[in-house]
């Protein structure tokens, strides 16, 4: 039966291969260390102190773990199953599934709903952007800039009671917005590309507000769930 001092190494030993296939073609040249550079991305970063501490505890086992044929020391059981624990993290990473708020917990919109009603939903739950769905299916997004390029385009008058989504037309389109940008992935994106689409792409660039996912990726997909930055913090770190 094996030890948990002989565990434990197999286990760090295989996070690390995980992780330098993770990284290998990677040119961030950061970090000599795989661990640490995991606990500095936004996924390792929650588990920092811990993989300091197995990281001490690695190099004692590797360097000083026997006296007079005996082991030293056995890391603990609590100890083992967190490795364990990261690297089942790390070979499964979450999934836009994983990440995201599903649309039965999402303030959703449509078109003969009144603005003003979805304005108040939206001021009294905090959100900024809803997205507008028909049968389902997403159609596109009501924001504060669509109502801006709305009133923009016909007059401050332009918003009353009676007004209905259908009424902000093209405005409402994901790839319409002036001041903000959305996207579209499937239910099975990666983390890691997910992460991606919320860099900016470069100078005068909008920034991404949500991705949203939908069940094959498309544009006009059903909908299954929204992501937005806080998502990929929580999830992440």
């Amino acid at each position: 039966m094996l030890s948990n001092a002989r565990i434990f190494l197999d286990l760090y030993n295989n996070l690390e291969e995980l992780l330098k296939a993770k990284y290998a073609n990677s040119n961030d040249k950061r970090f000599s260390n795989v661990i640490m550079r995991y606990t500095n991305e936004d996924e390792g970063r929650k588990w920092r102190e811990e993989l300091d501490l197995c990281r001490e505890i690695r190099n004692m086992l590797s360097h000083h773990a026997r006296f007079e044929g005996e082991d030293i020391f056995q890391p603990s059981d609590a100890i083992i199953a967190f490795l364990r624990e990261v690297t089942d993290a790390v070979e499964h990473p979450p999934a836009a599934m994983t990440l995201c708020t599903p649309t039965d917990r999402l303030l959703t919109c449509r078109e003969n709903d009144r603005a003003v009603d979805v304005i108040r939903k939206m001021n009294g739950a905090g959100y900024s952007h809803v997205p507008l769905v028909s049968e389902g299916k997403l159609c596109g997004v009501f924001s504060a800039g669509v109502i801006f390029s709305y009133i923009e385009a016909n007059g401050s008058g332009a918003v009353t009671d009676r007004t209905v989504l259908s009424d902000f037309g093209a405005f409402l389109a994901a790839d319409a917005h002036k001041t903000e940008t959305y996207r579209v992935v499937g239910p099975g994106e990666s983390y890691e590309g997910i992460k991606k689409v919320f860099v900016p792409s470069g100078p005068g660039k909008l920034r991404v507000a949500a991705v949203f996912v939908t069940r094959g990726g498309e544009k006009d997909g059903k909908l299954l769930g929204m992501i937005t930055p806080w998502d990929m913090l929580r999830c992440g770190g």
